[in-house]
């Protein structure tokens, strides 16, 4: 699988946090720490695996869908 360039986590690093949150093994802020993270960067990841599985851990773009500035080629 190929990691964003800008990821600070891959998709198995993902993975492994939000097993450990939902075993109870670690909390947000520990979990964190642990991975170099921000607690709403964790809660984010354990809300999207909760709602999608592992699918919602993949990696995804980050460029934006609309440029409000993008040029018109005709």
């Amino acid at each position: 699988m190929n990691t964003h360039k800008h990821a600070r986590l891959t998709f198995l690093r993902r993975l492994e946090m939000v097993q450990q949150l939902i075993a109870h093994q670690v909390c947000v802020p520990e979990a964190a720490r642990a991975y170099g993270v921000t607690a709403p960067t964790v809660r984010k990841w354990l809300g999207r695996f909760l709602a999608q599985g592992q699918a919602g851990l993949a990696d995804a773009s980050s460029r934006p869908t609309v440029s409000p500035r993008a040029l018109i080629h005709i």
